[in-house]
């Protein structure tokens, strides 16, 4: 079974339509390029709509160089384009790794090579109250996700707290990046959950669902619940 990510996702979609800026939407494949791109201009945006292909360096530059054009400059680079084929190692010719490595892996770096070039000779900038930090608090369902709220200080998570007031307790060399030992407060959630909900992501090709992961989704769904 084939699984391809585009310019299609519910994240990319909503993030991007709820934005302020104008938005490119490319994709090697135009329906996928014309539903974003309507989904973002009914909420009011502009946006741009060009097909092309991220192993392809002309077909990138063509979109920059269209981004310019149209709208000046580049102030955010998403890329969520990506492959997997479902097949035992055994059975995996070099062709399909080819493949698999050149989008998942070399795609996302001619991206970023054609297009960071041109953001580093912005003029240089920094938010010092927000250290250049956006937080996302997300609807995840199997519809699709939402984003509920963006912002800065004001974003609070389903658990009840505050996204900054987490990240500004790690400690200055970290940069407001939290991990285990960062000195930020602990969350709920943890590894376990984490790993289980990734394994049984229904978009990819799950294996069977082991004990432990149910028990850590059962504990999971139960941090959930409305309190």
């Amino acid at each position: 079974m084939e699984h391809q990510i585009g310019a299609e996702p519910a994240v990319r979609r909503h993030a991007a339509g709820d934005a302020d800026a104008p938005c490119l939407i490319a994709s090697r494949r135009q329906e996928q390029v014309e539903t974003t791109a309507r989904e973002i201009e009914e909420r009011g945006r502009r946006s741009l709509r060009i097909v092309s292909d991220v192993k392809d360096r002309s077909s990138l530059q063509s979109v920059l160089n269209a981004c310019l054009e149209n709208f000046g400059q580049v102030d955010i680079l998403m890329y969520v384009s990506g492959v997997c084929k479902g097949m035992p190692f055994l059975e995996t010719d070099e062709k399909l790794w080819d493949w698999t490595l050149d989008t998942n892996l070399k795609g996302a770096f001619l991206v970023a090579s054609a297009v960071t070039r041109h953001m580093v000779k912005r003029r240089k900038g920094f938010n010092t109250a927000t250290r250049d930090w956006e937080f996302f608090e997300l609807d995840v369902s199997k519809d699709g996700t939402q984003v509920r709220k963006r912002g800065f200080a004001d974003v609070v998570n389903r658990f009840g707290g505050n996204c900054f007031g987490c990240h500004i307790a790690a400690r200055p060399e970290w940069d407001l990046v939290c991990e285990t030992d960062h000195g930020c407060a602990p969350i709920p959630l943890t590894r376990a959950m984490s790993g289980a909900l990734q394994r049984t992501d229904p978009r990819c090709n799950n294996p069977p669902v082991s004990v432990q992961d149910t028990e850590a989704l059962k504990r999971l769904n139960e941090l959930l619940k409305p309190r």
